[in-house]
Order: C-alpha cells, then sequence, then structure tokens
C-alpha cells in the first residue's frame, strides 16, 4: 500500500470525469453523510458540481484539456475513463453520462461494508428543482435495462416503493446481481445492495448514531480539513477508512487467500491499524491556486495512551525547521522532498515487521530473520563485520532528502531518485560503509568528483534485502518483500532484481550518506561545484515556498517541492511513442494501474495513438510549480498542498528547464 502525495493531475481528472457531468445548483436536499451506513469505508462528494466544473475550467489544466491540439488525447482518455466509471454504472444499473444536468446540488459516491463485509456502491444525487428529470431518467433507465435482459419488479423497502432490477449475469457469475432505484423527497438514490439501501432509508430523520456522520474518524478528518479552509466551500470532499476499505475489496476477492506473504496482514497486525481515517477537501482556481488540497490523516492514541505501537513506530516524524535544499542539490531537479524521520529508530521500530514477512518472528530461543541477518554481517569472519546498528545507523542524522530527475532521451526506465541521510559522524559511516561494500562482489569502487562511490554493476544473485539497503530506502524496502500488487505477475524478477538497479551507487559525502538509483544522478551532485547555484536559488523554487508559508507553514515533518512540468514529461513523451504500458515513472505507474483491466496478468496495450499528440513544449506551458507539505499532530497527521498556475514563476524571471 502505499501513498502518493505529489500527483495532483490524474486524481484531479478522474474526480472531475466522475463529479463534473452534473450540471447544478446548490440544492437542499440533506447531507449525505447523514444517510450513508457508519461502514462507508470509501466516500467521494462534490457540495456543488456546476461550482465544481467552472472552477476547473478556469485552471491551466482545465485550458489544456480544452486545446484543440489536445483533443485526440482527451477524447481517448475519456474513452478510457467512461470505462473504467462503467464498471460503477454496472453495479448501479446507472450510468455517469445518465447523470448530465440531473443534480440540484450534492452527488456522492460511496463504497460500504454490508452485513456480510462485501463491498456495496451507493449514488446519492440531490435533485432540488430537477425531480421532472429524475422521473424522465428513471424511465429512461428502466427501459435501457429492461431491452438488455434485466427484469424489473417492485419492492418494498423501508417503507419505500423501490424499483428493482435483476442485472444479466455476466461470464464467470454465479449471483444474479441486483440494482435498487428510489427517489425520496429531494434524492435520488441507487444501491446494489438491498439491506444496505433498507439501513439508509432508517435513518432518514438524521438522529442515527451509526450514519457515516457519527463516525469519529469522519468527524475529525472533515472538521479539520474545514477549520484549515477557513470557510472556503469544497469543490470535492472524500473519506476513506483505509484498512477497513482494503479489507473489504480483499474480501470480494478469492486470489487474496491465496497470497503466501500478506503485507497488508502484516501491516495490521504490526500497529498500522492506528491510522483510522484519511480524507479532505479539495479546490481548484481558489486564492491563486491551481489545485489547493487539505487531507487529514486520522490516528488517535489508544485506550493505552500509545499512539503507535510495533512497527507503527517508524511512521513517528518529528516536526522542525531546517528544510531548506542543501547546497549540493542541483538547481535543475524535478522535485524535492525534505523529511525529519530517525533512520535508526525507524529501523528499530519495523524489525517486527520485516520479521512477520519472513515469518521468522523473534523469540526467545530465536533472534528473528533481521537481528540474525546483523548479527551474521557483524560477527562472520568471511563477511564485512559491520555492526550496521552500531556503526551505521546510530551515526545517522534526523533528515533525509529525496530527489528525482529524469534521463533523456526518454525511456520507460529514465526516472532516477537520490536519497541523502544526514550523517552525525561521517567518517565512522564512511569506513563502516567501505567494509560492506569491499565484502560484495557486485560493487565497484569510482572516483567521482574527489569522492569514493561504489557502484552495485549487477544485481545480487538471490532475493536478498540487506539491511543497509532497508535503512536507506525505508519503507519502500519493506513494501517490496511482501508486494505481490494483488497476485499479479507483473514483474517476475527476485525482490532483490526489483530492489536495487544494476548501476545504483552510494558514497558518503558533503555530510550525508548517498543513495542514488542510477550512478549518473549521483556523479550530478557530487560534480556540481561547476555549477555554484543550487536549487535554494531558484526563482520558482523561492515562490513556492512563500506559498507554504501563506498557508501556514512553520515546523513541518515533510515538505515537497515539484516541477510539474518535468515530472509529466517523461510520461508523455512515453505515450507518444506507444510505451506507456511499460513505463515505470512514479506517474505512469499510478496511470497504467488506474487504466489497466481487472485482474490483468499482461501489462495493458496503449489504446491511445501518442503520434496525434503535439510536442511537449506546446503542454509545458500549462504546468506550474507545486507544494506541499505535512505536519505531524498528537492524532494523526496534516496534509496542506497545491499547484501554481505557470505565471506564477514566469512573471519573476524563472526560465523553464529543458
Amino acid at each position: 500500500m502505499r501513498l502518493y502525495l505529489r500527483r495532483c493531475s490524474l486524481p484531479a481528472i478522474a474526480i472531475l470525469a466522475a463529479l463534473s457531468l452534473v450540471a447544478s445548483t446548490h440544492g437542499g436536499g440533506r447531507p449525505s453523510e447523514s444517510i450513508l451506513p457508519a461502514t462507508t469505508k470509501g466516500f467521494l462528494s462534490s457540495p456543488n458540481p456546476t461550482a465544481l466544473r467552472e472552477a476547473w475550467e478556469r485552471t491551466q489544466l482545465g485550458q489544456l484539456v480544452r486545446d484543440p491540439e489536445m483533443k485526440a488525447f482527451v477524447d481517448s482518455f475519456r474513452d478510457q475513463l467512461k470505462n473504467k466509471l462503467t464498471e460503477t454504472g454496472k453495479k448501479l444499473g446507472v450510468a455517469w453520462t445518465d447523470l448530465e444536468g440531473l443534480a440540484g446540488g450534492e452527488i456522492a459516491l460511496a463504497v460500504v461494508a454490508n452485513q456480510k463485509g462485501l463491498p456495496a456502491t451507493v449514488l446519492v444525487v440531490d435533485i432540488t428543482d430537477h425531480q421532472d428529470q429524475a422521473a424522465k431518467l428513471m424511465a429512461k433507465v428502466s427501459e435501457s435495462l429492461t431491452s438488455q435482459g434485466a427484469k424489473k419488479s417492485e419492492q418494498t423497502i423501508g417503507g419505500e416503493t423501490v424499483a428493482v432490477y435483476d442485472l444479466p449475469r455476466e461470464e464467470g457469475e454465479r449471483k444474479v446481481r441486483q440494482a435498487f432505484h428510489l427517489v425520496k423527497e429531494d434524492l435520488l438514490i441507487a444501491c446494489n445492495d438491498a439491506q444496505v439501501l433498507a439501513d439508509m432509508l432508517g435513518r432518514w430523520n438524521g438522529d442515527a448514531k451509526d450514519a457515516l456522520a457519527g463516525q469519529q474518524s469522519f468527524r475529525h478528518v472533515m472538521s479539520l480539513t474545514a477549520d484549515a479552509s477557513k470557510g472556503l466551500t469544497p469543490h470535492v470532499r472524500w473519506f476513506v477508512e483505509p484498512f477497513g476499505f482494503v479489507e473489504m475489496m480483499r474480501a470480494a476477492e478469492v486470489a487474496t487467500a491465496e497470497r503466501k506473504r500478506d503485507i497488508f496482514k502484516a501491516l495490521m497486525n504490526q500497529g498500522y491499524l492506528a491510522v483510522q481515517g484519511v480524507g479532505g477537501h479539495v479546490n481548484f482556481s481558489a486564492g491563486g491556486y491551481e489545485v489547493l488540497h487539505r487531507t487529514a490523516i486520522y490516528a488517535p492514541a489508544a485506550a493505552t495512551g500509545e499512539r503507535l505501537v510495533l512497527a507503527a513506530r517508524a511512521l513517528e516524524f518529528p516536526n522542525g525547521n531546517g528544510h531548506q535544499p542543501p547546497a549540493w542539490v542541483p538547481r535543475e531537479i524535478a522535485s524535492f522532498a525534505s523529511i525529519n524521520v530517525s533512520p535508526a529508530k525507524a529501523f528499530a521500530a519495523s524489525k517486527s515487521l520485516v520479521n512477520e514477512l519472513a515469518n521468522d518472528p523473534k523469540t526467545d530461543k530465536s533472534p528473528g530473520f533481521i537481528d540474525d541477518i546483523l548479527e551474521s554481517i557483524k560477527i562472520d569472519p568471511d563477511g564485512p563485520q559491520v555492526d550496521i546498528e552500531g556503526e551505521i545507523l546510530a551515526n545517522l542524522g534526523e533528515r533525509a532528502v529525496v530527489i528525482t530527475d529524469y534521463e533523456y532521451p526518454v525511456t520507460p526506465q529514465c526516472e532516477r531518485t537520490l536519497i541523502a541521510v544526514e550523517t552525525k559522524d561521517a567518517e565512522a559511516v564512511g569506513k563502516a560503509f567501505d567494509r560492506l561494500m569491499l565484502a560484495d562482489s557486485t560493487a565497484k569502487q569510482l572516483t567521482i568528483g574527489g569522492v569514493k562511490v561504489w557502484m552495485m554493476t549487477d544485481p545480487p544473485p538471490a532475493p536478498v534485502l540487506t539491511p543497509a539497503a532497508v535503512v536507506i530506502m525505508g519503507g519502500d524496502g519493506f513494501i517490496l518483500i511482501g508486494d505481490d500488487d494483488d497476485a499479479k505477475p507483473k514483474d517476475e524478477r527476485p525482490v532483490g532484481d526489483r530492489f536495487r538497479a544494476p548501476n545504483s551507487a552510494w558514497a558518503v559525502a558533503h555530510g550525508h550518506l548517498f543513495h542514488a538509483t542510477h550512478v549518473e544522478l549521483l556523479r550530478k551532485v557530487l560534480e556540481k561545484s561547476a555549477d555554484p547555484k543550487s536549487l535554494g536559488d531558484a526563482a520558482d523554487h523561492q515562490t513556492v515556498l512563500t506559498e507554504m508559508e501563506k498557508l501556514g507553514a512553520g515546523e513541518n515533518s515533510f515538505r515537497f517541492f515539484a516541477r510539474t512540468d518535468e515530472q509529466t514529461r517523461p510520461t508523455y513523451e512515453l505515450i507518444r511513442s506507444g510505451k506507456m504500458p511499460v513505463a515505470e515513472t512514479m506517474l505512469a505507474r499510478v496511470l497504467n494501474r488506474f487504466l489497466e483491466e481487472p485482474r490483468a496478468l499482461e501489462p495493458r496495450s496503449q489504446k491511445i495513438d501518442g503520434s496525434q499528440l503535439p510536442s511537449y513544449d506546446m503542454v509545458r506551458r500549462y504546468l506550474g510549480p507545486a507544494g506541499t507539505f505535512v505536519t505531524s499532530r498528537d492524532d494523526g497527521w496534516f496534509i496542506t498542498g497545491f499547484s501554481l498556475p505557470k505565471r506564477a514563476h514566469v512573471e519573476i524571471g524563472m526560465v523553464p528547464t529543458k
């Protein structure tokens, strides 16, 4: 399970496609959360879809989508997105396109756990002043479904007469799917579970304590983001109970029960259930921002008084200042992140998670998988004899820096990442690391910019995840141990091969321990002396910092800066060349996962004719810089993020990077 904080364009497009189809005014119906059950695991709502559409069209991204040169791409992407949304339409018997012009207020989509813990889908539309259109829609839907073989009947549920459709079975289905439709007062409701619908109708007076609105996690998230928004009405609200949502969706998938390694179950066992809710507000074209989002992560203290226990203690990120880019960070990079974290504490906390994934927990008779490896590295006469925890971890500081850039010409593997952790005793770390690398037959020593560099010439012969690698790569290393990606054989390379690129590199320099996925990015850092200006001098970075301060940034645990035009370019060029399905940039992976067919065993085929796309020089004019900052709280974390119009930094003299 991964959380992507720096990408906003894909979710924005998906949300707009799902919600801005419906023209509306602000209606007077009851809020959807007052009738949705407390077992709602996922919630997406637009209080006023017309305001959402108009705001989106004012953004430069909205202008890009409407640019005639983008028509072929936008139409093709919209068709693929419509196909994805059609899956929801099949469950409810109502297509998203049917809703155009229907809503008079809020439109909300929710995924609810039914009495068996399986997912049920609910659509709630405020049809204030649109009752005639709603009646016509119900007649149209009825005619369409029956013509496709659905059997229609009526049933009394919760004292209301409900239209019930037994939908035609699809290949492989054993049970008949049903859709339930009704209009009650100013709300149109479509649902695919009779009991969930009955429960919703039972809360109509709004007094039920088991409604979504009564859930502490939902109330906390919505209240916190509303307070931070200072009266700004959101264009989109959303909420997810993360572990409940995944558990519910997995309950519907037989294949997940056959997994040999289950990272999700391990995370639950290791204290990550502390995260009870995630959600917030999204606005477009608000206060000078292209996109402005505020997100709350709710992780309150348990009854024992402890908030994070076991491996979840690795989520302790202290707030602090000092997030300015170090002088060695090149000016021309795509993104920069500064993170306050103690590698020693995070590593110690995560041991129990690694042990559980390795099925070798620590006991009175066994030191456990990870401690056994550490001891072997420390005392094996044929090994490096390095005390990882005492010589390396204990001498690392409490700040990590992550930068990304891209290798040109663009290839599916062109994304490059460098992670650097501050050192308290660089000499001690360097000596220990030298011994560690000398014992590795795949490590080759180089000298770059007068600095000793260790480059990994080949992947390790077996799927081995070394503790040193885990220290630097952090949680992603743990994820890879058990990441079977819904049991799909997308990448059959051993874990070690996937974890370490053949030309990755390590070095100790500038008071940091560096790890780069590509040695050339490390070279770019170490040979930076030829260009005395760093990222901190760049006008667009300074502009983003100023906006962060306006939005309340102070002592934070994370700070992120991104040039979205640089981040988007490789994926765009891969689409143009027809290589999008095999692209390995982070944005491409998100897009591919979103657009792939359910349970597909092979990479999807690209359905877009990329040759029709215009030059990227036209596209980049619409993509400005972005920033995000995270503040750790006693009850979780609060995230504020935004993207700026291109002009925000062009006007003050920033020349776009290549």
